[in-house]
C-alpha cells in the first residue's frame, strides 16, 4: 500500500483503503467473467443403497466447472495473441519442398478436420474457423503432512494457439473445473466394482455441431466449429482415458468421447515429453538399469563407490546458464543434461552409444519445427537406441527382454507429429506448471478448511486480473511503468553498441590513455533460438561471467562459442574460446567494449565416436567452462565445479546442455 501510494495522483494515499475494498474491486471486473457452475454425480444404485452398503454407493459427488465455451472464447480473443493464433489448417513446406510440422493447425489431424472433413461436407460451416479444443487432466497433491489433500484439475486450451505461446506458460491454459476422487475404506479400494465406479465418474464428468460467431484477438469476428482435440496425460491417465488396464486389458466403460462427433480417444492421446521420455525412459529406466549393471559388476560395495564417484562428477560439473546446479549430485530432470559424461568411463561404451542415440532422439523430438529429414534424423537415433540398449539384456539387468509402455510409445512419436504438430506444444509439464498457479498457490492462501470453494474464487479474482492486464495492454495503458515520483527508468536501447572482441592490430596502452576504461565481470547476450523450454521462436538472454572471485569464491570464467565461418555446418564453423577479462576503453571519442579471450583447439575433426560430442582442448593451460573427459579414473574428492576445470586436459562440448546448442553443435 505504501508503494502504491507513492504513485503520481494518489497525494500520498492508498488507493484501496482495505482487503475488502481490493476484493469488491476485482469482483466489479467485467472482462474474464466466467461464473463457476457446479452437478452432482452418484452412484446408480445411490436411492436404493443400504445403510450397510459401502459409503461411496451413498455418497454424492460434486463437479465444480467453468463453461468450457466461454474460456475457449476468453482465450481466442486475448489481444496477448493476436500475433500467435492460427485461423485455420495449413500445411508448410520449404523451400526444397520438405514437408515442415511445427504447431497443432499444421498438422495432418487438423487438416483432415477442418479441410476435409467439417467444413468441406457442411455448407453450414463454410469459411468457419476449426477450433480444436486440447484437454489435460493430472491429479495433484498439495500436502501431505496435514492430511492427503488431493485435486483433480482439468484444463483446456484452442488448439489455435501457437506453440510459443502455449511453451511461454501465459494464459493459454485455462482451469475448467475439478473433477471428483471418490474414496471408500481401505477393505473396499482394491474391489473391482469401486474401480469401475471411479472410472464411470471420470468419463461422466467431462460430457458443437453447428458454428457460433466469436470474436479473436485481432478485433475480428469469425464463425467457429468446436471439435474434441488432443488430451494431454500421462501414462496411468491415459490407460484411464483409453479404457484399458495397464499392460493392455481392456475394460467395459463407455469413454467420454463416445458422445462426440468424431472423437475418438485412442487417436487423441497425445505425445508426453515429460513423463514417456524424460522421467519414464531416462530416469525410471536408464539411470536404474545403470545402477543395477554396476551392482552385477561390482557388487553392492563397489557400485556404491562407483555412484559417489559419479554424484561427484555430476557435482563438479562447471556453471552454465540454465543449467542446474548438482552440490549433491540430485537427481532431477536436468540430470539429463550432465548424465551421459560422468558415467564414461564406469559402463561399457555400448552403453554409452545406447545413452547417446536416446538424448539424440529427445532433443530431436523437442525441436519446435521437423521437417522430414528431421523425422527420418529422430528415426535413426531410435533404431540405434534400440539396438545398443541390448547391452542391458546381454548384461543381465533385463534378462526377460525390454517390453515397457513408456519406451514403446516412442515408437509411435513421428506419427503423432504428424497428426500434432511439433510435441513440445502438447506436453504434460503445460499443465503440471498450471497447477502451481492454479491448485497450489490457491490453496495455500485458503484456510486449509472446505478449501475448495476458496480455491474456486481465488482463481475466477486471477482470471479477472489476467483479462483485465490484456484489455488494458491492448489499449496501450501499459505502455509505460508505472514507478513512484523521482524514479527514472532505464532506456534499454541507450547502450546499444554490439559486443566485439579486441584486435591485436589496436594499440591498447594509447587507447586507455587517450580516455581511460574500465572492466566488468559480466556481460549479456542476446540471441535468437528456435526451441527452448522458456518458449518457442523467441529471444534469450544469457548472462556470461568473467569474475576473479565469484560470489566470493573461486574465479569464474565462462567459454563461449564465436563463428569463423557461417557456410560451415554446425560445430564445423564455429570457434571455442574462453573469456578471460571484459573491458571497455574509448578512443578518439569512440567507446569499444571488448573481451580478452583464451582460444581452445578441437582435438578431433568428428565428434568422439563413444560419446558423439566434440572434444577440445585449451590452447593455453588455464581452466574453461566444459565438461571435463573424466576418464575411468575415480575423481578426487576435493575437485569443485570451481577448480575442476584446471585440472583436466581434453573437455567435451556438451551440446545436451540446451536445445539451442543442440541445434547449432553437430
Amino acid at each position: 500500500m505504501q508503494v502504491l501510494a507513492s504513485f503520481e495522483g494518489f497525494d500520498g494515499k492508498p488507493p484501496f483503503r482495505s482487503d475488502a475494498h481490493i476484493y469488491n474491486t476485482i469482483n466489479a471486473i467485467s472482462l474474464g467473467d466466467v461464473p463457476w457452475q457446479s452437478l452432482s454425480l452418484k452412484h446408480a444404485e445411490f436411492e436404493n443403497a443400504l445403510p450397510d452398503d459401502a459409503l461411496w454407493k451413498c455418497s454424492e459427488y460434486e463437479v465444480w466447472f467453468w463453461d468450457p465455451r466461454e474460456l475457449l472464447q476468453n482465450q481466442l480473443a486475448n489481444h496477448d495473441f493476436k500475433n500467435d493464433i492460427d485461423y485455420s489448417a495449413q500445411q508448410v513446406f520449404r523451400e526444397q519442398g520438405q514437408r515442415v510440422w511445427l504447431d497443432l493447425m499444421t498438422g495432418n489431424w487438423a487438416w483432415d478436420q477442418s479441410a476435409s472433413n467439417i467444413l468441406a461436407e457442411d455448407p453450414n460451416c463454410c469459411d468457419a474457423m476449426f477450433v480444436p479444443i486440447i484437454l489435460g487432466s493430472d491429479k495433484t497433491t498439495v500436502s501431505v503432512a496435514i492430511g492427503q489433500n488431493d485435486f483433480y484439475p482439468l484444463y483446456t486450451s484452442a488448439g489455435n494457439l501457437r506453440n510459443n505461446v502455449c511453451c511461454a506458460h501465459k494464459e493459454s491454459v485455462s482451469l475448467v473445473g475439478f473433477l471428483p476422487i471418490p474414496k471408500t475404506e481401505r477393505d473396499h479400494e482394491n474391489s473391482l466394482e469401486f474401480r469401475n465406479f471411479r472410472r464411470h465418474i471420470f468419463h461422466a464428468s467431462p460430457a458443437i455441431q453447428k458454428p457460433e460467431v466469436v470474436k479473436c484477438a485481432d478485433g475480428h469476428f469469425w464463425r467457429a466449429v468446436y471439435g474434441i482435440g488432443p488430451y494431454i496425460a500421462d501414462y496411468p491417465e491415459q490407460c484411464l482415458l483409453a479404457c484399458i488396464i495397464q499392460r493392455w486389458c481392456t475394460c467395459s466403460i463407455l469413454p467420454f468421447t463416445a458422445y462426440f462427433p468424431r472423437a475418438d480417444i485412442h487417436d487423441l492421446l497425445a505425445p508426453d515429453i515429460s513423463h514417456q521420455i524424460i522421467k519414464g525412459t531416462f530416469k525410471d529406466h536408464i539411470v536404474d538399469w545403470v545402477g543395477q549393471y554396476l551392482v552385477i559388476i561390482h557388487r553392492e560395495a563397489g557400485a556404491e563407490q562407483i555412484w559417489a564417484d559419479i554424484d561427484h562428477r555430476i557435482a563438479a560439473v562447471p556453471l552454465f546458464p540454465g543449467l542446474h546446479c548438482f552440490p549433491q549430485g540430485d537427481n532431477s530432470k536436468a540430470l539429463m543434461k550432465v548424465f551421459f559424461p560422468a558415467i564414461t568411463g564406469h559402463v561399457p561404451n555400448k552403453m554409452l552409444r545406447a545413452l547417446h542415440h536416446f538424448l539424440d532422439f529427445f532433443y530431436l523430438i523437442c525441436c519446435s519445427s521437423l521437417d522430414e529429414a528431421d523425422q527420418d534424423t529422430m528415426d535413426r537415433a531410435l533404431r540405434a537406441f534400440h539396438k545398443e540398449r541390448r547391452i542391458f539384456k546381454d548384461a543381465g539387468v533385463t534378462p526377460d527382454g525390454i517390453s515397457l509402455p513408456r519406451q514403446h510409445s516412442l515408437c509411435h512419436y513421428r506419427y503423432l507429429v504428424q497428426q500434432f504438430g511439433a510435441s513440445n506444444g502438447l506436453c504434460s509439464s503445460l499443465t503440471e506448471s498450471k497447477h502451481h498457479k492454479a491448485v497450489k498457490e490457491p490453496w495455500r492462501c485458503s484456510s486449509g478448511y472446505l478449501p475448495l470453494g476458496q480455491m474456486l474464487i481465488s482463481n475466477q479474482w486471477l482470471d479477472k486480473l489476467a483479462s483485465f492486464r490484456a484489455e488494458k495492454t491492448a489499449a496501450g495503458l501499459r505502455n509505460q511503468p508505472l514507478l513512484p515520483l523521482g524514479v527514472v527508468p532505464i532506456d534499454p536501447d541507450a547502450n546499444s553498441e554490439d559486443f566485439f572482441l579486441y584486435c591485436d592490430d589496436l594499440d591498447l596502452e594509447d587507447a586507455i590513455e587517450d580516455d581511460g576504461g574500465g572492466h566488468f565481470h559480466s556481460a549479456v547476450a542476446l540471441f535468437h533460438t528456435a526451441s527452448d523450454i522458456c518458449g518457442v521462436n523467441v529471444m534469450v538472454r544469457h548472462t556470461f561471467r568473467s569474475s576473479p572471485n565469484w560470489c566470493g569464491g573461486r574465479p569464474h570464467h565462462d567459454c563461449v562459442f564465436i563463428e569463423h565461418d557461417p557456410t560451415l555446418p554446425g560445430f564445423q564453423g564455429l570457434h571455442v574460446a574462453q573469456v578471460i577479462l571484459l573491458f571497455l576503453f574509448t578512443f578518439r571519442g569512440v567507446q569499444y567494449p571488448c573481451a580478452l579471450i583464451c582460444w581452445f583447439l578441437t582435438i578431433s575433426d568428428q565428434p568422439c565416436a563413444k560419446t558423439g560430442m566434440w572434444m577440445v582442448e585449451p590452447e593455453l593451460d588455464t581452466d574453461i567452462h566444459l565438461i571435463p573427459v573424466y576418464g575411468p579414473q575415480f575423481l578426487h574428492c576435493d575437485i569443485t565445479h570451481s577448480d575442476s576445470l584446471m585440472v583436466f586436459e581434453a573437455f567435451y562440448i556438451n551440446k545436451y546442455s540446451d536445445y539451442h546448442v543442440f541445434e547449432i553443435v553437430f
